[in-house]
Parts: C-alpha cells; structure tokens; sequence
C-alpha cells in the first residue's frame, strides 16, 4: 500500500460500476519508490487519452510487468504492443470498445500475466538511444507527411497523408 494517510488515499478513489462488479481507480501523481509501489500493486494500467505525445508513463507501468490498455493514438501507438503487452483500442464516442478490453483483462487473469509479463520484456528492448531513432526515422517523417498533406485552411488530407508515408517508407 502507498505511504499515504487513508482519507487521503479515499479521496483519489473514483468509483465505477460496471455491470457486475465494482472498478475503483485511483489517480494518485507519485514519484520514487510511492510510483514503484503503487504500479506493483495494479492488475492493470489504463491510458484513454488520444492526445499521449510519447507514451513514458505506459512505458512505466509495462517496465514494472502491468498489462497496459490505451487508445490508438499518438505516442501510445508505438509503445503498446496491441495483443502482446497490452491493448490498443480505437476511440468512440463512448470508450464502448476500451471499456470491453478492461473488463477482458479483469475477467482473465492469466491473459493479464502473460500480457505483463511480455510487456516488461519489451520496454528492456527500449533505450535512450532506440526511442531518439524511433523518434528521428519515424515520427519525425510522420509529423512532415501529415503537415505537407494539409491544404491551404489547415485540414489534413487523409489519403495525401497516407500516400506521402507510403513513398517515404520504402
């Protein structure tokens, strides 16, 4: 348990019930060993931003063998390893599928162990130096594809997009 006094613990604790069972969050800012701790203590890492630039504190929770569960976007895309590590899900309106891959890693226990343990294997292929070449060969072509691909108002053309990060990758 966190080196935090339990009424305050209490007042991080957001509650959700599901169809059948009880889902307590907790959303605690830690550092150090209180970090390490409280990742040591979770089944399961939940990230539903579509907004997570680099995806460190996924890394984090993979690092520290918890199954992670994040939205198909950003920086996440390249750290998830969507039915190895974790789960990659796309962001509709209502989570409805982000929701279900939560409830698939509650009910299962041993996907969530085998899932933990392949993502604390795959953040040790991570370095320094792996994430700069992924971020200089890879999301730095990505970046200039999508800003050459908008029009004169700013909109991005999706198939001028995907057909500029086709030419530059092969």
């Amino acid at each position: 348990m966190l080196d935090t006094p339990s009424s305050l613990l209490e007042s991080y604790k957001v509650k959700f019930t599901l169809s059948f069972f009880d889902l307590y969050f907790y959303s605690i800012v830690n550092k150090g060993e209180d970090l390490s701790r409280a990742f040591a203590s979770s089944d399961i890492f939940v990230m539903p931003s579509d907004s997570e630039t680099l995806g460190f504190v996924v890394m984090e929770a993979q690092a520290s063998g918890i199954p992670v569960i994040g939205v198909a976007a950003g920086g996440l895309i390249d750290v998830i390893k969507s039915g190895s590590s974790g789960f990659l899900v796309e962001n509709d309106e209502n989570m409805v599928e982000f929701s279900k891959k939560v409830e698939e890693l509650i009910h299962n226990p041993d996907l969530r162990r085998t899932f933990g343990q392949n993502a604390c294997r795959w953040t040790q292929e991570w370095s320094w130096e792996s994430a700069t070449s992924i971020l200089r060969n890879i999301q730095y072509r990505k970046a200039l594809a999508i800003f050459s691909a908008r029009d004169k108002r700013g909109r991005i053309n999706d198939t001028a997009a995907q057909r500029i990060l086709t030419e530059k990758t092969m």
